[in-house]
């Protein structure tokens, strides 16, 4: 009994989360929902069980765009929109079974790893490397469904991510840029990065851009919230993953190891050599040298993720059996690292501890809003 009243704290704790919005004299709230053809950006002014308050601001302004942020039309004077929220009659409802993804409208995207020091020695990363990588896709909606199949490794990842309202050239141009922020769940097929993964030279991300980058595997909330102070608002945003009821990841942002601004100037720094590999494709993450517009930022995420890389014990153990059948039979047509590592993928596998048909993971993030997920079976429609 000693254990319910945290327990209950927690749930109440995380529902209020989920239907709070940022405050005005912070930031604003926006959605996008699609209307007789035309995608409509939508000021939100309160959020619900199943329904939000909201300014149909493309109405408003007779404008429609796929991207929410063009709205502003690169001007942060924001006193506009905060007027336009005093006035009750503009204010409509509006079902959140109709809301889009937060963004949707590019599929390169840059993403951060090791970047919250537990989740850094989690997985056995030098919280001093923190490291980027390109990660590709399209941006699946707030409810969604994943197949996995028996040799997938898919583990979770709730993270605070970002996109901006022009092509940044150099941090002069994210200084005057407009930035939008809003949950994400990186999902990953760990065996990928089991495979290719080279912990000597973390820089190359080996392995992460694969598993990263399948279908379905980069999910988005419904809401992009446009802080007045970005650095100052990140502070206040606690993300919160949840598997089948039980809380995996529970942390405030405030404890990634570089800024927004820190992995934006990474990305200015090394985003443009030919040093990852999506498939056998040598690739960049900003190739034409700049962050285009609608691209968006995955700043990390805490620690409470399924995968452990191997231990040396285990490492050695599968060496020695790699050695003494080579000995006592013919030499494997794999090397020892290979070897170990097709080894550790197949005990992972055997152990049944990543994500399987049937789970239910809730992700949430302060003002962000919640992404529900259900993993199914491939067959599953």
């Amino acid at each position: 009994m000693k254990n319910f009243y945290p327990l209950l704290f927690f749930i109440i704790t995380f529902d209020l989360y989920a239907n709070m919005i940022a405050p005005t004299n912070q930031a604003l709230t926006l959605a996008q929902i699609k209307q007789n053809q035309q995608t409509h950006t939508l000021l939100v002014t309160a959020v619900f069980p199943a329904t939000i308050s909201a300014i149909n601001l493309s109405k408003q302004l007779n404008y429609y765009s796929d991207y929410s942020l063009d709205v502003f039309k690169g001007s942060k004077d924001f006193s506009y929109f905060i007027n336009l929220i005093k006035n009750p009659s503009l204010i409509e409802t509006f079902n959140i079974s109709d809301l889009l993804p937060a963004t949707f409208i590019h599929t390169k995207h840059i993403g951060a790893a090791g970047n919250y020091p537990e989740h850094a020695s989690e997985t056995s990363l030098d919280p001093k490397n923190v490291f980027i990588f390109p990660k590709i896709g399209d941006i699946f909606p707030t409810h969604s469904t994943i197949p996995v199949i028996k040799t997938e490794l898919l583990d979770y990842e709730v993270e605070v991510c970002a996109t901006f309202d022009r092509d940044l050239y150099d941090m002069s141009d994210y200084d005057q840029a407009i930035v939008g922020l809003f949950v994400c769940n990186d999902w990953s097929d760990r065996s990928h990065i089991v495979r290719k993964f080279d912990a000597n030279h973390p820089e190359l991300a080996g392995g992460l851009t694969d598993a990263k980058s399948k279908p379905g595997y980069y999910q988005a909330g419904s809401f992009l919230i446009v802080p007045y102070h970005v650095d100052t608002f990140i502070q206040t945003i606690d993300l919160t993953l949840t598997l089948n009821g039980e809380v995996k990841q529970n942390q405030n942002a405030s404890k990634m190891i570089l800024s927004l601004r820190d992995l934006i100037n990474m990305t200015f720094q090394r985003g443009a050599e030919h040093t990852w590999y999506w498939g056998d494709e040598n690739i960049a993450i900003i190739p034409s040298g700049f962050i285009e517009k609608g691209m968006t930022l995955l700043t990390g995420t805490p620690e409470g993720v399924i995968f452990r890389p191997p231990s040396t014990t285990t490492k050695l153990g599968y060496a020695a059996r790699y050695i003494i059948t080579g000995i006592l039979g013919p030499f494997y047509h794999q090397t020892i690292t290979d070897y170990i590592r097709e080894k550790y993928i197949k005990k992972l596998i055997k152990k049944k501890v990543f994500l399987r048909p049937g789970d239910h993971i809730v992700s949430q993030g302060t003002y962000l809003g919640t992404i529900e997920t259900n993993i199914i079976a491939p067959t599953q429609n």
